[in-house]
C-alpha cells in the first residue's frame, strides 16, 4: 500500500512538473535571429549597402525586402567604425529613405487575440540623422504587414531600449522592422514574450524596518527590490540630518554602524539617487525604524 501511494505521489509530481513545463513552453515565444548573431559574416568585416539577395544569403531566419532591388541595408560587426553592438558581435542598419524592410522569423505563429510583449534596442549614427523605428507583424517574409509600434527618435551613437505590448490581429509568423524616411537606424536584440518583458522594468522598493542584530535576518539596510536600474547612490541620515553612511553600491547595504560603532535604535532617513535603464534620473526619500 505504501509503495502504491509513493508511486501515485511520484506520478502527481511528474504530471505537475509536465503541466508547468508545458504552460511555460506555450507561453514562450522566440524571435529566432533577434540578435542577428546567426549569420555567415566574418567578425571584423562590415557588410554595407547590401542588396536584398546579398543580405538574405548572409543572415539566417531574417529577410530583407524593399521597394527597389538595391537596398541600403547593413550587417555591421563589432568594430570601432560604428561602435559596439548592443550585445554580441552583430547588429543591422536600415535606411528609411529607400524603403528597406526586415522580417524576423518567430518560432510559432502569433495567436489572434493574444497579448505579446516586445523589447529591442535602436540607435543612430551622428552623420546619418535621427530616425524612428517602426514595427509590424506579418504572415509573409516579404510584406511589412500591420504596424503595431512606432518608437521615438533614436539616440546618436547610444543604444536605447524600446518596449511595448500589442494584441495580435493576425496569425503572424514574422516581426517586421523599418525605419522612417529621415535617416538610418541601427537595430539589435529583439525579444518577444507572452508573459513578461525580457528585461526588468525600473522598480524600487525599500524596507521600513531594519534589525542589525547579527541573526542573519534583515541585518543590512538596502533595497528589497532594485530592478531596471543603471546606477544608484544611497545616503543614510540620522534625525539631525547628518550623513552617517553613503554608497554607490546598493547591493552592499548599511550594517547599522557609524565610524565602526553601532548606532542607537530609532528613526533614520534615506535618500536614493538612481538612474534607470531609460536614463531617467530620480530621487527617492523615506524613513525607517532601526531596532536591535
Amino acid at each position: 500500500m505504501f509503495n502504491t501511494k509513493g508511486n501515485r505521489l511520484r506520478h502527481i509530481v511528474v504530471l505537475t512538473y509536465f503541466l508547468v513545463f508545458q504552460l511555460k513552453f506555450i507561453n514562450s515565444q522566440t524571435i529566432i535571429n533577434g540578435s542577428f548573431e546567426n549569420n555567415n559574416g566574418i567578425v571584423g568585416n562590415d557588410y554595407l549597402d547590401l542588396t536584398n539577395t546579398q543580405f538574405n544569403n548572409l543572415v539566417d531566419n531574417c529577410y530583407s525586402f524593399g521597394i527597389s532591388s538595391y537596398s541600403n541595408i547593413d550587417l555591421i560587426s563589432r568594430d570601432v567604425w560604428d561602435g559596439l553592438a548592443q550585445d554580441g558581435d552583430w547588429y543591422v542598419g536600415l535606411s528609411g529613405i529607400d524603403g528597406d524592410r526586415v522580417s524576423l522569423e518567430i518560432t510559432d505563429s502569433l495567436e489572434i487575440g493574444e497579448e505579446y510583449k516586445i523589447t529591442f534596442y535602436d540607435r543612430s549614427r551622428e552623420n546619418n540623422g535621427k530616425t524612428s523605428v517602426i514595427i509590424g507583424i506579418s504572415e509573409e517574409n516579404n510584406d511589412f504587414g500591420i504596424e503595431v509600434f512606432q518608437g521615438g527618435e533614436t539616440n546618436h551613437n547610444k543604444w536605447k531600449l524600446r518596449y511595448f505590448t500589442f494584441i495580435a490581429t493576425i496569425k503572424a509568423k514574422y516581426i517586421t522592422v523599418k525605419a522612417d524616411n529621415t535617416g538610418w537606424a541601427k537595430i539589435d536584440n529583439f525579444c518577444l514574450s507572452k508573459v513578461d518583458y525580457c528585461i526588468d522594468l525600473p522598480e524600487i522598493e525599500m524596507p521600513n524596518v531594519f534589525t542589525p542584530n547579527n541573526d542573519g535576518v534583515n541585518d543590512l539596510f538596502k533595497p528589497v527590490v532594485f530592478k531596471g536600474m543603471e546606477s544608484g547612490n544611497m545616503v543614510i541620515l540620522n534625525r539631525w540630518g547628518n550623513v552617517i553612511y553613503e554608497s554607490n553600491d546598493l547591493s552592499n547595504g548599511w550594517d547599522g554602524t557609524f565610524q565602526n560603532k553601532p548606532v542607537s535604535d530609532g528613526v533614520y532617513f534615506y535618500k536614493i539617487h538612481y538612474k534607470t535603464i531609460f536614463e531617467d534620473e530620480e530621487i527617492k526619500y523615506g524613513s525607517f525604524h532601526l531596532f536591535r
